[in-house]
């Protein structure tokens, strides 16, 4: 898992091999192309935003909101969790192009947990579920045609939350992962090297949105 500083940070789902990070946390995007569309791997990424034209909240300022709701529930709720639990975990935040929903999810297989749906009830966010197998979309809303890609075993938050936004027929833009629990609880994270290898093709083609995020403020 890799972590960078808020100056620093960017949740860049770039294709795999086009991102390389150095010692000092920074990044630099190679001029690959993706083997699906031939359009540049570097344009297929999402951004973890501070703030943007359209609302006073980037994903960064989304995912500490969970994340602080998380934590008032887990002390104040009888209800069983796998977020008592001290274990590490990822959360997520997603916004999409043209829609003005907000979806949220977390690490693990698990679904329906009962502390994680009630903070995104509060929050007017839509909780994402588990990936299901074989059913792998880009974000035209068409199947991914590799094998390998659709029978990964998916564990983190980031491919269960663009897959819920891709079945609602729309476009992941802009997320943040942020970890919950452990020495790191509140920390944004950069993919890790499964999901760099899976997620690229999820996020094929492009975002019709890509020269307007550019010139948001990057956390």
């Amino acid at each position: 898992m890799k972590f960078f500083r808020l100056d620093d940070a960017r949740t860049m789902y770039g294709m795999v091999n086009t991102i390389n990070f150095s010692s000092d946390n920074k990044y630099t995007v190679q001029n690959n192309s993706c083997r699906f569309c031939g359009q540049p791997a570097a344009m297929h990424i999402l951004h973890s935003t501070l703030n943007d034209s359209d609302s006073d909240n980037g994903t960064f300022q989304l995912a500490n909101k969970l994340l602080q709701k998380l934590k008032e529930l887990v002390a104040t709720s009888k209800l069983n969790s796998a977020f008592k639990s001290p274990k590490e975990k990822m959360i997520g935040v997603l916004k999409c192009s043209a829609s003005q929903n907000i979806y949220a999810g977390h690490s693990g297989q698990f679904s329906n947990d009962p502390i994680f749906a009630q903070a995104c009830n509060t929050l007017n966010m839509i909780y994402s579920p588990a990936v299901t197998r074989g059913q792998i979309f880009n974000r035209n809303g068409s199947l991914v045609n590799d094998t390998e890609i659709q029978n990964f075993d998916y564990q983190c938050a980031a491919p269960r939350i663009i897959q819920h936004a891709i079945s609602d027929r729309a476009f992941p833009l802009e997320m943040t992962e942020m970890c919950y629990g452990g020495k790191t609880e509140g920390r944004v994270a950069g993919s890790c090297n499964r999901c760099r290898k899976t997620i690229p093709a999820m996020l094929c083609p492009t975002s019709p949105d890509y020269d307007r995020l550019r010139k948001v403020r990057i956390s």
